[in-house]
């Protein structure tokens, strides 16, 4: 409900909540008016914490070089804050990927596994446990597209010892598209749909549609494909 998310985030702006400028221009991207998002955005100065839906708004333009330099922005704004800091760490390896630069995406998305997982055995809070699992997870996932399921097996094996944050979602849902492509990457279609088809209820992660598009094209099922795209 896109305009309902409109009518809330100006009430919220209203109240003089700077975040709420945030989610305005995210909605305005989805809805693909992108001007209109970057009108928007909030002054950096007003903003507590560092968000890093303006590279998304970038990203979804194919405005390569503006997602880069917005995520070396966000990196640079973020130190100091270690949660945020380990999660800038994503935006700019997606930005690297999309903009060609592989190897330097690989290497960033490798360091945000290490640091994400070392948060995870030492947390702060449950919350930053959280989403330090699920941002090793993401990682993990790209470069599990890009070829090296390595970081996935680890990630997978050291969140075993954590079984109440694998029973959180979105932890639960991701480590099972982490298992679909791992069997993807051994070319085994028929066990990565066996493990995406139970959590199809409607809060999946896309990344899980992703997953099943791709196996059910390796199934030789090009009309379930298309309906995963």
């Amino acid at each position: 409900d896109p305009q309902g998310a409109l009518k809330s985030s100006a009430e919220a702006a209203k109240s003089g909540v700077a975040s709420a400028k945030v989610w305005q221009a995210a909605t305005y991207a989805e809805l693909e008016d992108f001007s209109t998002a970057e009108q928007n955005w909030p002054a950096d100065d007003l903003l507590r914490l560092t968000y890093f839906e303006r590279v998304a708004i970038y990203l979804d333009q194919g405005r390569w070089a503006q997602a880069k330099t917005e995520s070396q922005r966000l990196q640079e704004r973020a130190k100091g804050g270690d949660a945020r800091l380990r999660q800038s760490q994503f935006p700019m390896a997606v930005a690297l990927w999309a903009s060609g630069d592989t190897d330097e995406a690989r290497e960033l998305l490798a360091r945000a596994v290490d640091t994400a997982m070392s948060a995870v055995e030492a947390p702060s809070s449950a919350m930053d446990q959280r989403d330090d699992a699920t941002l090793a997870l993401h990682a993990a996932l790209l470069l599990q597209r890009l070829g090296d399921g390595r970081a996935a097996r680890r990630v997978t094996a050291t969140l075993a010892g954590h079984p109440q944050l694998v029973a959180a979602q979105p932890v639960r849902a991701l480590l099972a598209v982490a298992d679909a492509r791992e069997s993807l990457l051994k070319e085994d279609a028929a066990g990565a749909i066996a493990t995406l088809d139970p959590i199809l209820d409607g809060t999946e992660p896309l990344q899980a549609r992703v997953a099943l598009l791709e196996a059910k094209l390796m199934a030789g099922d090009a009309s379930s494909a298309l309906e995963q795209a």
